[in-house]
């Protein structure tokens, strides 16, 4: 039994690192240009366009993760059957190395979901949910350690909820302006544009305006097609998301990084929270949202706090791209 768990926690620290690679190695593909009106935007390399370099090398080290990953996983699984899951369901004290491991670890295997699901929104919705899941099942016993624990102050919070929000809004307003005016960066973000969903009815009218559309076809293939489409995106952006992403950089990494000060805890959660995002434009404007959403969860002590407000922000930029 100890050699199976042993084994189980160098594969969890093996896969971590492959979730590190799969998510931050994504930078490589971040190319720049400059504009007429004498900005630098960000954008991504086509994916004709043949890598050289250093990118081919990093793009190079992630295919042969991704692959690695495949014949990793399924030993991974398999021991933590034989070991009835031990370290999922052991109790413990702190958030620690091993339990961080351990959630990147089930990350890749969520990741591996999304990469082959031939329905990405709805992969995007259960590779959230996992995180979420996941974080949850290893702290099932002690859920507070990872802050899902009821708010103390809970009824202040929701009171104070359109003023946190406000704030958020004036953040995002005025580093944006640093952005533009200081650093000289266009703030398209190609990662923005691609969350933007329209209504079904929206995606008909315009499908129709194009050209004879045939009444079997929009029947069959268009407005099922749609109407999941916006469901599923509506669900990952404003219900997962904050789910997930909550789970991971406030509830795990803040926590551990808590061991060095709440200061630092907040800054290292926030800096990685925008990277993650791998959206250069935007990062400024991310890194302020991780330091509120940050404050929250020290302020308000639990994750629910944070975990609202994401959800409040998510929903009002989905609802601006209705618009």
């Amino acid at each position: 039994m100890n050699w199976r768990i042993k084994l189980r926690d160098r594969l969890a620290i093996l896969l971590f690192f492959i979730f590190c690679l799969m998510l931050y190695g994504e930078f490589v593909y971040v190319d720049v240009e400059f504009t007429t009106d004498g900005l630098w935007r960000f954008t991504s390399i086509p994916w004709e366009e043949e890598l050289t370099g250093y990118r081919l090398l990093v793009d190079e080290m992630i295919w042969f993760s991704s692959i690695a990953s495949l014949f990793i996983l399924p030993v991974f699984l398999l021991l933590g059957f034989l070991s009835g899951f031990h370290q999922e369901w052991s109790y413990k004290q702190q958030v620690g190395a091993k339990e961080i491991f351990y959630l990147g670890a089930w990350s890749v295997f969520f990741l591996l979901l999304l990469s082959f699901s031939p329905y990405p929104d709805l992969a995007q919705l259960l590779f959230f949910f996992g995180i979420f899941g996941i974080g949850y099942w290893m702290f099932a016993f002690q859920p507070a350690l990872v802050g899902l624990n009821k708010m103390v102050d809970g009824k202040r919070f929701f009171w104070r909820l359109p003023i946190y929000f406000c704030l958020l809004l004036m953040m995002q307003a005025i580093l944006g302006g640093v952005v533009e005016s200081i650093f000289q960066v266009d703030l398209y973000s190609e990662r923005e544009e691609s969350l933007d969903i329209s209504l079904p009815s929206e995606l008909e009218e315009e499908e129709i305006e194009e050209g004879p559309i045939e009444e079997d076809s929009i029947e069959e293939e268009v407005i099922p097609e749609s109407d999941w489409s916006f469901i599923w995106s509506l669900a990952f952006i404003c219900i997962g998301a904050p789910l997930g992403e909550e789970m991971l950089f406030r509830g795990y990494l803040q926590t551990y990084f808590s061991k060095w000060g709440k200061g630092i805890a907040i800054l290292l959660s926030a800096l990685l929270f925008s990277l993650y995002h791998v959206d250069v434009s935007s990062f400024l404007q991310i890194f302020g949202i991780g330091l509120l959403l940050g404050i929250l969860k020290e302020r308000h002590g639990s994750l629910w706090a944070p975990i609202t407000l994401h959800f409040v922000n998510n929903l009002f930029a989905s609802v601006v791209g209705f618009i």
